[in-house]
């Protein structure tokens, strides 16, 4: 087969809204442009093990948390790597 058809879906995000999110073994989040988007990763006992602020297309693996940092509405585009 030449190609592949790739599974993937939209997060949608309400003004300062966190989602939990479990990105498995990957995933590829496509953020909108001008949005401001924070991930955190936490520990079993919810510490905070890793932040990052997304600015680009960024494959993100494991739970964590995907925060809106805007007043305004957004969404992520979610592409599944099998």
């Amino acid at each position: 087969m030449l190609y592949r058809a790739l599974k993937n879906n939209t997060i949608n995000l309400g003004s300062k809204e966190t989602v939990e999110f479990d990105a498995g073994e990957g995933v590829v989040f496509v953020p909108q442009p001008n949005s401001k988007i924070y991930l955190h990763w936490l520990t079993d006992s919810g510490k905070m093990r890793q932040t990052y602020t997304m600015t680009f297309d960024t494959r993100v693996t494991g739970k964590l948390k995907i925060i809106n940092g805007l007043d305004s509405p957004t969404s992520v585009h979610v592409i599944h790597i099998d």
